[in-house]
């Protein structure tokens, strides 16, 4: 089984691709920077989002969780059925 090599190098080349280009044209450099911190900022947003929602989502279940235990307590349990036998 053959192994392509070149293959290993086509990350390397991009990247390096990229930081010629971004280094050669400045107005791609500055809007490469701008998706980044957009990127950057919605991250943020999103993990503010997740730190505020996690104490409501905790709650919810467990008071979910309680009244499921309490209803299944309070439930009367089925009898055997009692085969009758017609005669």
């Amino acid at each position: 089984m053959r192994y392509a090599y070149g293959l290993d190098w086509i990350p390397g080349g991009v990247f390096l691709g990229t930081v010629l280009l971004l280094l050669i044209v400045p107005p791609f450099a500055l809007i490469a920077l701008a998706v980044v911190a957009l990127v950057a900022v919605a991250a943020l947003v999103a993990l503010a989002g997740a730190l505020l929602a996690t104490p409501y989502l905790v709650v919810r279940t467990v008071r979910r969780r309680l009244a499921e235990r309490h209803i299944r307590q309070h439930q009367p349990q089925p009898l055997a059925a009692e085969s009758v036998v017609a005669t």
